[in-house]
């Protein structure tokens, strides 16, 4: 008898599919056998929809990444390259929404590559034991662990064929342990305790039963998307020490703790020091924080900027951030008049009022230019007062003129 057999199919990968043959044995004379049919199943490789790419400022929330495929009972593994920006460095199923970190002063990407990874379920082993005991269940050869058919900690109806059911008495984490010993694996095994499982039913002796579904696991082609974090500013407070009338400037740098991102700007709001002129609002975009104070006092006074950073990239706003400025007061003395006698000895200690004298002001001066009947001319260092004793030898008034620099 001679036998001739003809299969022709096309395999479709987008989903899964079968095709039933029928084979009917004929002898070459004309007599032929009983027909017998055939099913050819071809499971659908597995496939994931690409995410959408996401760009935002450090510190912000990502996006969900929900993924998505056409092939039922898929898990879609996923690596990331950079793990810094705050996502671990590989995962399964789902990345929830994270914040997001860049510690740089520029924009860091990441990759994300995800593999579509299905199971086929081609048969089932299940098996059961008491309170304390040890549950090994082993697939096939070649085989590993696809699905949790059933998996009960408590008084699970166990039957010896494998169809377990629910009893009084279950854990609700039974099947998350065993997925998680088990899928992908090609053995599994498990201490059948309340450490593992919790309890409960304390005052019940207890029985795990478990069966699991073995066949093989089917990777997709991997898709991949990125992830890119913009630097956010991050500057810490700032304290420029001046003397009035004189302008401070600070304009951060990248480091010590500091992230500036280039061309960073800035305004401020300030809080008004009636003691202080030249501070005032900032609402349009500055490379630095810089203003001219005069201090109106004889005692040292503060002004505190409250200021926010913005990066171009992004555009990504910062944390407000101080910058208190200590102005140091600077002596203003308007000019003084004295008389003395022959001989007299003058004494000029300027007071606060209409002058502004900081404490423990100091005087310093040069001798005048030598004038006719005039001697005792000095000049004067660090003193605390303007003093000299003159000597006029002539008949007439004359008038000395000192030119004085108060030091605070």
């Amino acid at each position: 008898m001679e036998i001739s057999v003809f299969i022709g199919f096309l395999l479709s990968w987008k989903r899964p599919s079968q095709s039933t043959y029928s084979i009917q044995p004929s002898e070459l004379v004309g007599c032929d056998g009983t027909p017998q049919s055939y099913t050819i199943t071809v499971d659908a490789t597995p496939n994931v929809a690409d995410p959408a790419n996401q760009t935002l400022c450090a510190g912000s929330q990502t996006a969900l990444v929900d993924f998505t495929g056409t092939t039922a009972n898929t898990n879609y593994n996923w690596t990331n390259n950079t793990p810094s920006i705050g996502l671990a460095a590989s995962g399964t199923n789902d990345i929830p929404a994270f914040t997001a970190t860049n510690t740089t002063n520029a924009p860091v990407t990441a990759t994300v590559t995800v593999t579509p990874q299905a199971y086929v379920t081609q048969g089932y082993v299940w098996g059961a034991v008491s309170e304390t005991g040890t549950l090994t269940l082993t697939a096939p050869a070649g085989k590993v662990f696809t699905t949790v058919a059933f998996a009960s900690y408590g008084t699970p109806n166990a039957p010896t064929n494998g169809n377990y059911t629910l009893g009084s008495c279950h854990s609700t984490t039974s099947s998350s342990v065993i997925s998680g010993l088990a899928i992908g694996n090609s053995t599994m095994t498990v201490v059948a305790n309340n450490a593992t499982f919790g309890d409960p039913c304390t005052t019940i002796g207890k029985t795990l039963a478990v069966k699991l579904g073995f066949g093989i696991s089917v990777n997709g082609p991997s898709q991949d998307f990125t992830i890119t974090v913009n630097p956010t500013p991050v500057i810490g407070t700032q304290t420029p020490i001046i003397c009035s009338g004189n302008a401070f400037t600070v304009a951060p740098t990248n480091g010590s703790g500091n992230i500036v991102p280039a061309n960073t700007t800035y305004t401020w709001t300030v809080v008004p020091n009636a003691n202080v002129n030249g501070e005032s609002n900032q609402t349009s975009p500055q490379t630095s924080v810089s203003q001219t104070l005069t201090n109106l006092t004889n005692t040292v006074q503060t002004v505190v900027y409250t200021v926010t950073p913005v990066s171009p990239v992004g555009p990504c706003t910062g944390a407000p951030y101080t910058v208190t400025v200590t102005v140091n007061p600077v002596p203003v003395i308007a000019a003084k008049t004295t008389t003395i006698c022959n001989n007299g000895t003058f004494t000029v200690t300027p007071t606060n009022g209409t002058d502004i004298v900081p404490a423990n002001t100091t005087y310093s001066w040069s001798a005048p230019a030598a004038i006719t009947g005039i001697s005792g001319l000095a000049s004067g260092t660090s003193a605390s007062s303007i003093s000299g004793t003159l000597t006029n030898s002539t008949n007439a008034p004359i008038d000395v003129v000192y030119t004085v620099t108060p030091t605070s």
